[in-house]
């Protein structure tokens, strides 16, 4: 029954990562036609890293701690290899 749980919150987890994600894919796309349109370049590479540093932390959640026994399932499910 906990295993259960433990996936859909896993699950849960996973979206919510992917709409942060897709949320910055969508900011990075309107800051590149704003940097071509500007010729802004050094200000649209600055502004990309930024994102992009926001974006790839929010995919691995590996800050949140759960039961040993339960820790494979969770990390399985989200694709993050134990090591």
């Amino acid at each position: 029954m906990d295993n259960k749980n433990n996936i859909e919150i896993c699950k849960k987890l996973k979206s919510l990562n992917l709409r942060y994600c897709f949320a910055n894919i969508t900011l990075i796309i309107i800051c590149t036609l704003v940097g071509i349109f500007l010729n802004e370049y050094l200000i649209f590479t600055s502004i990309l890293s930024i994102l992009l540093n926001i974006c790839m932390p929010l995919s691995i959640p590996s800050n949140i701690d759960l039961d040993p026994k339960y820790d494979t399932v969770f990390k399985s499910t989200l694709g993050v290899e134990k090591k």
